[in-house]
């Protein structure tokens, strides 16, 4: 190979360094991937630290083809071994580009989707590659519906694209005759690296008969896990990865007698990226490291790879991004924030000092009541703790200290601790612990109360979901009690500081009560609630009230004479001095006179605070999404009185200064300050930080973070029986081979892959630093191409419905020709797209060639975005099915496909089995592909309603209650795609016994799960399962296999617009019930 090199055969010159630069012992693991052998045996493409690079097949000195800050991937061979293909982002989204070794890409993919190749045609004249676009009109079910993509393959001479298959198939790799094309299919939404499937979600190995036309599943529905095929030169025999054995190892096919045979006996890891040379030697990735085995070989061994490649780990500057965080001092003269995960101190000048500097994250700055220490949570390593900082400064004028020494308060061995709060007299600090209770650190002793037993403890769904509030006697704390997260109910108690009692509930009469503050006085606690508000189809709250709970009838006559300047106890004799409140005792059994709404529907509230005259309550709301209002809420009679609008553009948090009556309000790069009662005094601070960050370092420490948020809020303790530190020291070793946030996101997905568990994803949204332009960013026509015309510009197969070509004032029709768009022809490569792209909304002008005219005509139209022609292609699908049911069932049957788990969706089932009642006799629920949410309550609800009178005069029409639920049959379709809520509703439908459950056998992957947005890697987002689903009986939802009571496996071969055997079987089951010759077709 290699043969454009001249001066220096660049393959020797690797092979002859190999002794000279041997792999030094006991270096760290490298985390190779995507490892791919030539086919002529002598090469190893594989991808490290997000570059491309070459090595010799026994080992050596590895060359990089492509650049560093990029990510590129998934490199195939031509058959000659000449060139490799591979999916890089260099564009900023994953195209197709080809490495002939002269020294200049090329590039064959322009579109919005994300391109990746998947092997070279036998003869070498085309790539195959996946891609999600509109496929074909007909027959792309599955690009529609579950938004999988379809095949492709690009001419190597031209850059032309044509389809190679409608339906879903990835790796796929032609036979040397090109007359069988071996597949996978994978049933299931969950992450690649998922290890240890089972039937429901078991990848599976079909091979496509070009002859025949008909797909074959090579080795059935077995439940055993098969991946990566790759034909032998002959054809004669499939090598592939597969579980059979428990671990992916790699396996040979005979494809005449059908007999498997193991060639690798891995344990403790998986296979990866197999791939084959013509004379039968495999190379594949396992741990890390890539192996090579010959067929002489008795087993494989690991080839030692070095490079020469230099890449300087650098502190990098950066403007801060927005503060997740901020709070002003007692006396107003600094303010605390954390920004870009570190705390910053400011003062009114602009003047700033960062307080931390460290790789892992900070978070909840607090100060102390006197100003004088500035507290924060920090994660250092695996676990959260509080630490503080002394803010003191002796003789000196300058607010800010030049540096400031931190001390560590409190940080446990095994656990977590953030959200701290002194308590007013400043004695103590209150922190949640674990993400479950409240505990209190006696800062003079250093001793920690408890305040929860087991039976009290709370159960977080996200960080911050959980929140405390001290009472001004420094000896209570109004905290949430036995709140289950994720849910609409927040009960409240009142637990003694020192733990000597139990929490107290107070929130009797009220769903739910949330940022609750207790009042100056004492005798009540002020919160938000949406029992008042409006709701959601769902009966999910959509607006907040405030809301009051006096502590006992006590207080509240207290109260009442407080705010008419009569105190129960005499104020010191100082002459400004404050109240001091007492502590009333918890009345266990409570008056409906303890609670009362504050608020008449208040719009989107942001804050709220107590005033120290008593009475008054200050309220900022946020009527406009940049601006804000502030508000003086009477505690006496409960009247509103405006005091300001505020332009906040971009505001981020906002800090009240008690002492000086002013909001503080942090905008981008500024911090406006507004005292109550004086519009003109509006005042600005500067406060435009920068900070100095390592990305190698916050990599690193987003990956611990990673590994210890599974650690401790995944929902199984014991984590599927996996030793999880054995397997974060793994991974952890690899971290040293990365060099992308990509790459961090493959490390943590296959970390995360070792638990076998649904939910586990991660994502990174974010661009790498030498990314060229914008990207690609593509409108769309909304037309089915014709793929098997090959002349100039494209042929029209059918136009999308909706689309910006469906006007019949424009007269496009299938058989007409795109010949030009914007005064340019239609290149081969990258077609329509590609002149498309960064039109961005822009209206077009499009050159047309009506089928048997000879003229080119022009016509304006207003592209669609990627995303919109998708949804629509799914629309088209979806009225394709609602007439089949229509058809099948004599209009007897009501459909609605339920597209997610959520409130609009809940809105269109509503309304179909509404208006369908007295019309049909039975209801067809489709969640096939439906990615999940929060609705099986609602839905089991609705659909298992039962009749329990009818109202109506004789003779007229007549109402079957209750009129809000379906009374009469249903059935529900499910497919493999179906995940999370989507997989629970077919699992308590089932086990409610409501109706028919139809389609394919579903696995189970019902938990709710935490999603988490890194602040350490911006971009970098992963999910863990933090609550489980159970059954009755107590078992989980997770991971239990669905079987429906009419089994209809997807098969690709009976699959179309206006084909769907599952939906047949469904409405035959239904009109089965409901009588097969029922006609409930209006005249």
């Amino acid at each position: 190979m290699l043969k454009q090199l001249s001066a220096i055969s660049l393959l020797a010159l690797m092979v002859g360094m190999t002794s000279a630069h041997a792999q030094p012992t006991g270096e760290a693991p490298r985390w190779l991937r995507f490892a791919a052998l030539s086919p002529d045996g002598e090469t190893i493409s594989f991808t490290h630290r997000g570059q491309i690079f070459v090595v010799p097949a026994e080992g050596g000195l590895a060359v990089s083809l492509t650049a560093q800050g990029s990510y590129s991937y998934g490199a195939v061979w031509s058959p000659d071994s000449e060139r490799l293909a591979f999916a890089s982002d260099i564009g900023g989204n994953d195209d197709i580009y080809v490495a002939d070794f002269s020294g200049t890409l090329q590039r064959f993919s322009w579109s919005s989707a994300h391109e990746v190749p998947t092997s070279f045609t036998p003869d070498g004249k085309s790539i195959l590659y996946t891609s999600l676009g509109l496929g074909d009109a007909e027959r792309s079910v599955q690009g529609a519906l579950s938004f999988k993509p379809q095949l492709y393959a690009a001419n190597t001479q031209t850059g032309r694209e044509t389809l190679v298959l409608p339906n879903y198939a990835l790796e796929a790799q032609w036979n040397a005759a090109q007359d069988k094309l071996a597949y996978v299919y994978n049933p299931s939404v969950d992450p690649d690296e998922r290890q240890h499937r089972v039937a429901a979600n078991a990848r599976q190995i079909w091979i496509y008969d070009a002859v025949s036309g008909r797909h074959e599943d090579v080795f059935g529905r077995d439940g055993i896990d098969r991946v990566n095929p790759v034909w032998s030169k002959d054809g004669a025999a499939l090598y592939y990865l597969s579980e059979r054995s428990g671990w992916l190892n790699a396996w040979q096919l005979d494809i005449v007698t059908g007999v498997e045979k193991q060639l690798t006996f891995f344990e403790g890891a998986p296979v990866r990226d197999l791939s084959v040379a013509d004379n039968g030697t495999i190379a594949f990735g396992y741990d890390g490291r890539i192996y090579v085995q010959s067929v002489a070989d008795a087993k494989p061994q690991a080839i030692e790879i070095f490079t020469l490649d230099q890449r300087a780990s650098l502190d990098a500057n950066f403007p801060t991004g927005e503060a997740t965080r901020f709070v002003s001092s007692p006396d107003g003269k600094r303010m605390a924030l954390v920004a870009s995960a570190d705390v910053f101190l400011l003062d009114r000048e602009g003047n700033y000092r960062q307080i931390t500097a460290t790789p892992g994250e900070e978070r909840d700055v607090a100060f102390s009541p006197d100003g004088s220490t500035l507290v924060y949570a920090g994660q250092r390593g695996h676990e959260w703790g509080i630490y503080a900082v002394d803010l003191q400064i002796e003789s000196s004028d300058d607010p800010l200290a030049i540096q400031y020494q931190e001390i560590a308060l409190y940080v446990p061995e095994e656990g977590n601790a953030f959200q701290p709060q002194f308590s007013p007299d400043g004695k103590l600090l209150a922190f949640i612990s674990d993400r479950r209770e409240v505990k209190v650190l006696d800062l003079s002793s250093g001793t920690v109360a408890a305040l929860f037993a087991e039976t009290d403890y709370n159960s977080s769904y996200g960080d911050g979901d959980l929140w405390f509030a001290w009472s001004p006697t420094s000896e209570d704390i109004m905290v949430q009690w036995r709140y289950q997260g994720g849910s609409d109910a927040i009960k409240i108690a009142i637990v003694p500081a020192d733990g000597s009692g139990p929490p107290q509930m107070i929130s009797q009469g009220v769903n739910n009560f949330a940022r609750g503050v207790w009042s100056l006085d004492g005798t009540q606690v002020i919160g938000a609630t949406d029992l008042f508000g409006l709701r959601s189809a769902q009966l999910h709250g959509t607006s907040e009230d405030l809301y009051r709970i006096f502590l006992s009838e006590a207080a509240r006559q207290d109260f009442l004479d407080i705010s008419e300047g009569v105190f129960p106890t005499s104020p010191s004799d100082e002459e400004d001095a404050l109240y001091e409140p007492l502590r009333y005792p918890i009345e266990t059994v409570r008056s409906a006179r303890l609670g009362q709404r504050l608020t008449d529907d208040a719009s989107s509230i942001v804050y709220f605070a107590p005033l120290d005259d008593y009475s008054n309550l200050l309220l900022v709301t946020a009527p406009a999404p940049d601006q804000l209002e502030l508000e003086l809420l009477d505690l006496r009679t409960g009247n509103l009185t405006a005091l300001q609008t505020i332009e906040a553009p971009g505001w981020q948090a906002v800090s009240f200064v008690r002492d000086q009556y002013q909001l503080d309000i942090k905008l981008d790069h500024t911090v406006l300050s507004v005292p109550l009662y004086d519009p003109s005094g509006v005042r600005t601070s500067p406060a435009k930080i920068f900070t100095t960050v390592n990305p190698d370092r916050r990599r690193e420490a987003a990956f611990e973070q990673a590994w210890a948020d599974l650690k401790y809020r995944y929902y199984q303790r014991e984590l599927e029986g996996r030793d999880w530190d054995a397997i974060g020291a793994k991974y952890r070793s690899y971290l040293g081979s990365i060099a992308t946030s990509r790459e961090l996101t493959e490390l943590v997905s296959a970390m995360y892959g070792e638990l076998s568990a649904s939910h586990l994803f991660t994502n990174y949204a974010g661009s790498e630093s030498t990314h060229i332009g914008l990207g690609t960013h593509n409108d769309t026509l909304g037309v089915y191409l014709d793929y098997g015309y090959e002349g100039p510009g494209r042929r029209v197969a059918a136009v999308l419905p909706g689309g910006p070509l469906d006007r019949a004032g424009l007269g496009i029709d299938a058989g007409d020709i795109i010949t030009s768009i914007n005064g340019l022809p239609v290149p081969e490569a990258g077609g329509l797209e590609r002149l498309l792209d960064v039109n961005l909304g822009k209206r077009a002008l499009i050159g047309v060639l009506d089928q048997g005219q000879d003229g080119e005509r022009f016509i304006y139209v207003d592209p669609i975005s990627y995303g919109s022609q998708i949804q629509l292609a799914r629309a088209r699908l979806l009225d394709a099915r609602a007439a089949m049911v229509d058809r099948l069932s004599n209009a007897c049957v009501a459909y609605q496909y339920v597209a997610g788990m959520d409130n609009d969706s809940y809105l269109n089932v509503l309304g179909t089995l509404t208006s369908s009642r007295n019309l049909t006799k039975a209801a067809l629920i489709d969640v096939r592909s439906n990615g999940g949410g929060n609705l099986t309550r609602e839905l089991t609800t609705l659909l298992s309603g039962t009749a329990y009178a009818q109202v109506g005069r004789t003779g007229g029409p007549t109402m079957t209650e209750p009129n809000n639920r379906w009374v009469w049959p249903s059935a529900v379709l499910v497919d493999s795609f179906g995940y999370s809520d989507a997989a629970i509703f077919p699992q308590a439908y089932q086990d409610a016994g409501i109706g028919i459950l139809v389609g394919d056998t579903v696995l189970n992957t019902g938990t709710y799960v935490a999603q988490n947005a890194s602040k350490l890697v911006p971009g970098f987002n992963y999910a863990i399962p933090v609550l489980p689903s159970r059954r009755l009986d107590g078992s989980y939802y997770e991971n239990h296999v669905i079987e429906p009571d009419v089994a209809v496996p997807f098969d690709p071969n009976t699959v179309g617009i206006n084909t769907d055997p599952q939906l047949e079987a469904a409405v035959a089951a239904l009109m089965k019930q409901i009588g097969p010759e029922t006609d409930c077709r209006l005249p």
